[in-house]
């Protein structure tokens, strides 16, 4: 079994922000929001002044994706815990179910698909620069959000995997223990999300491919 979150190392899921850097240009109506990547590079995109999230029925979710869904908003009602890499354990409080948005899980599904068909397992997809990364993915896939206020919060943007897992609560223990970044992912009070699950063909060394995708604003 293996985990991949999106960050420094194989393990380590961290969180990518945009940048709150927002410029009108016409028309009126569209906006710029400057990425800034993980590694440093930067991208912009354009959206709508009055984009809204898609959200997506739960009902269009195959029982392993619901099941996984179900399990990661049943731990943040509850709340958790997780061990930095100093050893300090650190504490988040409740928070609300992930709203599961339609473009996210587009995004979600194609890079899991795109890690069956290559055999791969990793957030880097090299075979086209404008699905590179996550951000990248969810971006082309349709869901581009406005960015606050600069100074007012941060716009985040965060991918975690899992091989190998056969069922939702062995993919939410492992996200849970394996890393400080995994188990904060599950809790971060991030408002829109997606969940897929994809089967490996036959002899793929990754069995299942499970991917989590989480957006939203965390205000200062």
């Amino acid at each position: 079994m293996k985990l991949i979150g999106w960050g420094a190392g194989a393990v380590v899921a961290v969180a990518l922000v945009a940048c709150g850097d927002t410029s009108v240009k016409e028309p009126a109506d569209d906006v710029t929001v400057n990425v800034t990547e993980q590694d440093g590079s930067t991208f912009p995109y354009t959206t709508r002044a009055d984009f809204r999230p898609t959200l997506k029925p739960v009902s269009e979710l195959s029982a392993d994706e619901a099941a996984l869904l179900s399990a990661l908003n049943e731990e943040r009602s509850r709340g958790g815990a997780c061990t930095d890499r100093q050893g300090v354990r650190r504490t988040y409080a409740p928070t609300g179910a992930l709203n599961l948005e339609a473009n996210i899980y587009r995004a979600a599904r194609a890079h899991a698909q795109s890690m069956v068909d290559g055999n791969f397992a990793s957030h880097i997809n090299e075979s086209d620069l404008t699905l590179r990364t996550p951000i990248r993915r969810m971006v082309k896939a349709g869901y581009r959000p406005l960015a606050p206020v600069q100074g007012k919060g941060e716009l985040y943007f965060e991918e975690s995997l899992a091989f190998g897992q056969l069922t939702a609560p062995d993919v939410v223990q492992a996200w849970k223990t394996e890393s400080f970044e995994h188990c904060r992912a599950i809790y971060m009070p991030l408002n829109y999300g997606a969940v897929t699950v994809v089967d490996g063909r036959t002899g793929n060394r990754y069995g299942r491919y499970w991917v989590l995708k989480t957006s939203g604003v965390i205000m200062n």
